[in-house]
């Protein structure tokens, strides 16, 4: 990813996932394999605008 697109990613990632991401791990009681796995997919899958 180009470092100039770094902090625009990021800024929309935590805008749109953070409140889904905190409900998710205060209800199902934290971070799981599986849940790590669902969080690096979609990571991944928003940067690809970015690239």
């Amino acid at each position: 990813m180009p470092l100039n697109k770094i902090s625009q990613y990021e800024r929309t990632n935590l805008s749109s996932a953070k409140a889904e991401l905190l409900q998710s791990l205060l209800e199902k009681g934290g971070l799981t394999n599986e849940r790590k796995m669902e969080l690096d997919a979609f990571l991944r899958e928003s940067a690809l605008p970015y690239l």
